[in-house]
């Protein structure tokens, strides 16, 4: 499995890259939500940051709903049912609170890959 991770903050993309990579996955990384526009039709699944520094996820969101299918996953530290709501009707397929557990944040990225797909992502199965 390969999934763009939308991430500003350089330590949480780190921590979370070398976990992804521990499990398998591999992880293509970008710190500005303008630069995920350019890679979001290589991956499996897309983790996208909520607040970056120069396009909010909403909007970035909407911008690849235009194009494509490929399942998005929100992160966001805030826990507010209105950007949860908001998250899922401008396109995410799922929206997820920090701090989350890794293996939950795995179980969310394998149903929402084999949602789009309709196949299990091999190298989760075991996750």
């Amino acid at each position: 499995m390969q999934v763009l991770l939308v991430e500003d903050d350089v330590n949480c993309r780190d921590e979370l890259t070398r976990a992804l990579h521990r499990e398998g996955i591999r992880a293509v990384t970008v710190g500005r939500g303008r630069a995920a526009l350019d890679h979001f039709s290589e991956v499996d699944v897309v983790l996208l940051k909520l607040q970056l520094p120069d396009i909010n996820g909403f909007e970035l969101c909407q911008i690849i709903r235009l194009s494509s299918q490929v399942p998005i996953i929100m992160v966001s530290g805030h826990d507010d049912e209105f950007d949860c709501v908001l998250g899922l009707k401008v396109g995410a397929d799922d929206y997820v609170v920090r701090p989350y557990r890794l293996h939950e944040l795995l179980a969310r990225m394998q149903a929402v890959v084999r949602r789009a797909t309709g196949q299990w992502p091999a190298n989760l199965m075991d996750s």
